[in-house]
């Protein structure tokens, strides 16, 4: 499909991102009819998704595989209180994907124009949207972002079949800080522990936060040391994270909005976002968010004749939230 920007945009909203937080707020735009893009790779979500229970969304609670207590493990062990879950990512894509509109590419280049923005991709294919989402992740693809250093949260896990015999306690370990033997004077790294589906456990090192990261290399040799060469290497699956754990939020003097990680949904001490932005989701498909499409106007809002519609459109808004 090829758009012009002389022309009626096809989508009200073009979602650049097709993760849990991309495809949660297209769900919630399509729930208050508006013609809403998903737009990404299409691939399956492999990394793993957790929340405490407390966090979860009525509408995602049904979709969360296995949960329990959770302990930490400082100086001592502790247990976490709240039920902590980890998401059926098979259920929790075809529930967020139901009924989805869905353009599979890279966008490469985004141009906003008074009827609205056109964005290129990588083979030459274009579409025209209102509204313009990033949620591409914590390294966002379109937004405009403060480029400086931050510290990195890196991770190095593998699923199991059944729960290491070699993990101490009864339960899930969301954290455990003691050093692995022979580590115990280099940075320091948690060992993160949880049940899945079908009695398979994610065992994963963790390098909370540091500038530059601890390698993936490093962090297996510290699992390894931790649980045994046995435990890792009977593996189903192999997990490498990377979270830049930047602060603040993107500028807001831009035409594309952010949402989830790319809009900073990060916790800032675990780097987590998902159930953030589940959460924020869900709301936006409340009956408490009204929705508004001015025609004819120049979204840029580059004319005086533009913010009077915006205004009186506010004004029309409160009225009727308040009667």
């Amino acid at each position: 499909m090829t758009a012009s920007g002389d022309r009626e945009p096809q989508w009200d909203v073009a979602i650049v991102g097709d993760g849990p937080a991309g495809s949660s707020l297209a769900l919630a735009c399509r729930g208050h009819g508006l013609r809403t893009v998903s737009i990404g790779q299409d691939r399956p979500w492999t990394a793993t998704y957790a929340t405490w229970l407390d966090d979860a969304s009525a509408a995602t609670a049904d979709v969360i595989a296995a949960w329990g207590p959770i302990e930490a493990v400082g100086l001592r062990r502790h247990s976490l209180g709240p039920s902590y879950g980890v998401f059926d990512n098979r259920l929790l894509r075809a529930k967020l994907s139901a009924g989805e509109s869905h353009h599979v590419g890279t966008v490469t280049r985004v141009e906003h124009r008074a009827m609205g923005s056109t964005l290129t991709f990588d083979d030459g294919d274009s579409l025209m949207a209102r509204l313009v989402v990033d949620a591409t992740g914590s390294s966002p693809a379109l937004l405009r972002t403060v480029r400086r250093e931050a510290p990195v949260q890196t991770a190095y896990g593998v699923v199991i079949d059944g729960r290491p015999p070699t993990l101490a306690g009864e339960h899930a370990v969301l954290m455990d800080w003691t050093p692995p033997p022979g580590f115990e004077r280099q940075p320091p790294t948690f060992l993160y522990a949880v049940p899945l589906l079908h009695g398979r456990w994610l065992v994963e090192e963790t390098s909370l936060a540091r500038r530059g990261g601890v390698g993936f290399d490093e962090l297996r040799a510290r699992l390894v040391a931790r649980l045994g060469h046995d435990v890792i290497t009977r593996t189903e699956h192999v997990e490498e994270v990377t979270i830049p754990m930047r602060p603040g939020v993107p500028s807001r003097n831009q035409l594309v909005v952010g949402f989830g990680a790319a809009g900073r949904y990060l916790h800032p001490a675990t780097g987590y976002s998902v159930a953030t932005s589940l959460r924020l989701a869900a709301k936006i498909s409340g009956d408490d968010v009204m929705t508004h499409l001015v025609k004819d106007g120049d979204h840029r809002l580059s004319r005086p004749q533009d913010l009077t519609r915006l205004c009186g459109l506010v004004d029309e808004l409160v009225t009727k939230g308040c009667s």
